[in-house]
């Protein structure tokens, strides 16, 4: 069924679907931005390999090979002097085979050492290599069993200790994790699954849903001008729509919990069209109040203010004539007195009906 739609009305639409436009358009901007930043970081730097001059059973070992060999090991903590005595006479198997050993063995010495702390090798944090999607399940085509998983941060690790891992989904109410293998898809899935995917999928995924969403809104503005093609702002009726028009209210910021945060540009973007929209309905609610309830209050007012006014008039021309009356000593002068008091009855009186 058509819908009939005034130039105001497709006007304020327009307006609203080009700041809608803006909005999305600015998250997509720094969205883009994120992309790029993640993609320049995952691409390793190719280093001169500083041990490559130095054998098997090479001695006298450079700090800088020392250090690849420390940090090889799994310790955080600074490597020591190479230029010891005990050090310095080890040879690059040895170095090695040592760093392991501050690396493995669970004692205070050893612990503190190597990560700095008596509690050992610390918890691996992949929250910087990983996101999870809330709603979304990781699919590749395989079939796996799931894997219990108590929550999932643990998902999260079981997939990122998995060799060959590209993906997980995980379930927070069966608490089961099924890990992927293979290049695979973000599909939509239960409020209790969660995709997990590396970051920068995750931001391809995002860049994908606001151009899908920006090409929507340019549709929605093409089909507004098509439909209302003739209207112009002098139109006075309103002009019948061939096709279905969408004037539902807009919701430009898209719910990407999980999937991207807005910045402050784009928040107050959104807060611009969201008053913008209620200042839309209170014209609206003015423009459906009835004409003739309107005119008439207007007629009401206009007569009583008239009244008030000639009633002010004629009492001023009274007091005119009565001091002329009082103070003029001829007859042809109270003569007159008298008469522009009876003018002036006739005209109130004409005026008050």
């Amino acid at each position: 069924m058509s819908k009939t739609q005034s130039p105001s009305q497709t006007q304020s639409q327009t307006q609203s679907l080009e700041l809608e436009y803006a909005v999305v358009y600015k998250m997509y901007e720094e969205a883009y931005a994120n992309y790029q930043k993640t993609l320049k970081d995952s691409v390793a730097v190719v280093e001169e390999d500083p041990c490559k001059v130095f054998s098997r059973d090479s001695t006298n070992i450079s700090q800088d090979c020392y250090a690849k060999i420390w940090k090889a090991s799994g310790c955080t903590e600074k490597e020591q002097d190479v230029t010891t005595d005990y050090l310095s006479k080890q040879t690059k198997k040895g170095l090695k085979d040592d760093s392991d050993q501050w690396a493995t063995l669970n004692d205070d010495t050893h612990n503190l050492g190597c990560y700095g702390t008596k509690e050992g090798k610390p918890a691996v944090d992949n929250s910087d290599k990983w996101s999870t999607i809330k709603g979304y399940t990781y699919e590749d085509g395989s079939t796996v069993s799931g894997v219990d998983s108590a929550s999932k941060t643990d998902c999260v690790n079981t997939c990122a200790n998995t060799k060959g891992c590209s993906g997980a989904t995980y379930n927070s109410s069966k608490q089961l994790c099924w890990v992927k293998s293979e290049n695979g898809e973000i599909t939509e899935g239960s409020t209790d699954d969660y995709a997990i995917v590396t970051v920068l999928k995750q931001q391809a995924f995002v860049l994908q849903q606001l151009n899908a969403k920006l090409i929507d809104i340019n549709n929605q503005m093409l089909q507004n001008m098509t439909e209302n093609e003739g209207f112009t702002t002098m139109d006075t009726g309103d002009k019948e729509s061939s096709g279905t028009s969408s004037d539902a209210s807009f919701n430009p910021m898209i719910n990407y919990v999980g999937l991207f945060i807005p910045s402050e540009t784009s928040i107050r973007l959104n807060k611009l069209i969201a008053d913008k929209a209620e200042i839309d309905k209170a014209i609206g609610e003015l423009d459906s109040t009835a004409p003739n309830e309107l005119d008439g209050e207007l007629r009401d007012s206009a007569s009583v203010v008239k009244q008030s006014y000639m009633k002010y008039l004629f009492m001023f021309f009274i007091m005119l004539c009565l001091v002329a009356f009082l103070t003029m000593g001829t007859v042809f002068s109270k003569i007159i007195a008298v008469f522009i008091v009876m003018v002036l009855i006739v005209m109130f009186s004409v005026a008050k009906s």
